[in-house]
This record gives C-alpha cells, sequence and structure tokens, in this order.
C-alpha cells in the first residue's frame, strides 16, 4: 500500500550471504534486504534506536535513502546495496557500541584479524 514501510532486522551473519566488509573484516551477511529493494525498486532506509534514558529512545537514520540501481547486473547490485547498508549498521554501532548486543557467535565467522568490538561480547555465552 502507499506510504508503508516494512523493517528488517538484517544484523546476522549468513554462511550463503554476500561477504562484505564489516568494522574492518569481510564478512558474510545475508541479501534479504537488497534482493527485496532490488525487486521492488524501492530504497532501504537504515537506522537503529539509541537509548537516551531510563526507557527512553530516540530513532536515528543514518544517511539519505539507498536507493537500488536496477540498471547494474543483480548479483552485482545486490552486493553493493548490501555493503552499504552494513556499512551503516556500522555507523549506528559505533555510535553507541555498548548499547549493541550480539546473542551469538560472530568472531568465529570473522577472517583475518580479530575484531574488537565484535569479541567483547563473544564472552557472553
Amino acid at each position: 500500500s502507499k506510504n508503508a514501510a516494512l523493517t528488517i532486522l538484517f544484523d546476522q551473519f549468513s554462511s550463503r550471504g554476500a561477504e562484505v566488509p564489516f568494522f574492518g573484516h569481510i564478512v558474510p551477511v545475508y541479501t534479504s534486504p537488497a534482493r527485496l529493494s532490488y525487486k521492488t525498486g524501492r530504497p532501504v532506509v537504515v537506522g537503529g534506536f539509541l537509548r537516551t534514558g531510563l526507557l527512553k529512545y530516540k530513532m536515528v537514520a543514518i544517511g539519505d535513502p539507498i536507493i537500488p540501481d536496477l540498471s547494474k547486473p543483480h548479483d552485482e547490485a545486490i552486493r553493493e546495496l548490501t555493503a552499504e547498508y552494513i556499512a551503516r549498521l556500522e555507523q549506528v554501532i559505533r555510535m553507541a557500541p555498548d548499547q549493541y548486543l550480539w546473542m551469538h557467535r560472530r568472531s568465529a565467522k570473522i577472517r583475518h584479524a580479530e575484531c574488537e568490538i565484535c569479541n567483547r561480547h563473544d564472552t557472553v555465552k
């Protein structure tokens, strides 16, 4: 319908997803938001909620909406869209890293080095 929005949580790693940079490491992530955006021609808006006080939050959006480039081949466009929204997720996390919670191991999937922000949460079992 007109003036509708769909919210998708997209911070999970995927063994079959696109490999994109995340905190300086190449990681596989789901491409569902990018595929949906490319298929519908609709933009992706990346944001998050930051705690500002007891039971108080503010919503933040990072940058302008990401418009899918439908002139590009499907796989190239999907990878670029995915890389862009993951880069923006990283910006949200950097705004308040103490407020971002990972409930599963991520560092095992990060190649080439240890990620300080990622590993801080991996001690929770």
